[in-house]
């Protein structure tokens, strides 16, 4: 199936973006070798989403192949673009933030080394009040290693080719 085409408002560095899922849990959410992969529930069938940068930071370009065990419909390719969309925040303008921290020593250095970074998001309210009902009060690590247990109890399950990928 052809990919799905994103434009993510630039500067977009999509490496630096997806870095905080490069420990992430294989089978749920993962960002390794320049392929970020994420298993995604459509609201009919589960789908593993693997996005790869086909663009620069200036110019922007995301390319999003979806796999299923079973047939994918507009409606799922639709829900899971912007789902991924919404994941990485792709409409967010970053250039206000950037004239405001300008003159700041510290931050300046910091927006020029992070450029381009977007702030990866919860995809859903329902991840959204749950990561922050467990991130509360105790270490990153140890809400991540909770969070991940709960979404392979809970969350649909998708096999392709003999891997079990498990949504949020």
């Amino acid at each position: 199936m052809k990919p799905l085409t994103l434009i993510p408002r630039p500067p977009f560095d999509f490496s630096l973006s997806a870095a905080i899922f490069s420990r992430g849990d294989p089978a749920i959410r993962m960002f390794r070798d320049g392929v970020f992969r994420q298993a995604l529930d459509t609201g009919r069938i589960p789908v593993l989403a693997e996005v790869i940068s086909s663009g620069t930071p200036e110019y922007p370009r995301l390319e999003l192949t979806l796999r299923s065990s079973g047939r994918l419909q507009k409606s799922d390719r639709e829900r899971a673009g912007n789902l991924v969309a919404s994941l990485f925040s792709i409409s967010d303008d970053m250039e206000p933030f950037y004239l405001a921290v300008a003159k700041d020593p510290v931050l300046a250095d910091l927006t020029v080394r992070l450029r381009g970074t977007h702030v990866p998001v919860t995809a859903t309210v329902f991840e959204a009040l749950t990561d922050s009902i467990i991130e509360q009060q105790i270490s990153l690590n140890a809400a991540i290693s909770i969070e991940n247990r709960l979404i392979r109890a809970t969350g649909k399950e998708l096999m392709l080719d003999g891997t079990v990928y498990h949504c949020y």
